[in-house]
């Protein structure tokens, strides 16, 4: 279920628009910025009953404990520049991010040359995912593996099968198996 971060109680609107403003400029006040919109989700949550307890919990995990916050479809696009591992069996996939990443995964991306890449690789065969971001500036790249939560991973491996059905008409598995075929095809033309 989406929840909306926008229509809700004044005070809350306001001091969740601040702690947004605060984390784009880099604002020296976010421990007041944090406790500002804690106090407000609690506020409409228990005084006012504005809001549900899954709203509640849905903007606690997006905002003030992110790494807790579980990626949904609407933070995810699939890059269409899918690639098959040389093995044949896993699919390699780029994840475009749009949610606060450098929150999600604890790292700095203030520096003007910083970005973070996410990728999947993901065994149709076996149901099998598995994650890394690379945290990269001009001079510098380091990667680190992510332990999706059961619902990324499924999320994730259903974008993965919707886009290569959407690209190519085929599920997962027909996708490795054509890419085998198509490189043993080359093998034996090479031979």
């Amino acid at each position: 279920m989406k929840y909306p971060e926008t229509g809700l109680p004044g005070y809350l609107q306001h001091d969740l628009d601040a702690f947004k403003e605060g984390l784009e400029s880099g604002s020296s006040l976010m421990d007041c910025l944090w406790g500002e919109l804690y106090g407000s989700i609690n506020i409409a949550l228990i005084d006012d009953r504005a809001i549900s307890p899954e709203h509640a919990d849905y903007l606690r995990k997006k905002y003030l404990f992110p790494s807790q916050y579980e990626m949904r479809r609407e933070d995810l696009r699939v890059d269409p520049d899918i690639q098959v591992d040389d093995s044949g069996t896993e699919i390699e996939a780029q994840l475009e991010t749009w949610f606060d990443a450098g929150r999600k995964f604890g790292v700095d991306l203030s520096a003007e040359d910083a970005w973070l890449n996410l990728s999947a690789m993901y065994d149709p065969f076996s149901d099998k995912l598995v994650m890394a971001y690379e945290v990269s500036t001009d001079t510098n790249s380091e990667v680190h593996n992510y332990t999706p939560t059961e619902n990324e991973a499924a999320l994730i491996k259903a974008m993965i099968a919707e886009k290569i059905q959407e690209l190519y008409d085929q599920t997962p598995q027909e996708f490795c198996r054509e890419v085998q075929q198509e490189d043993n095809i080359k093998m034996e033309e090479q031979t």
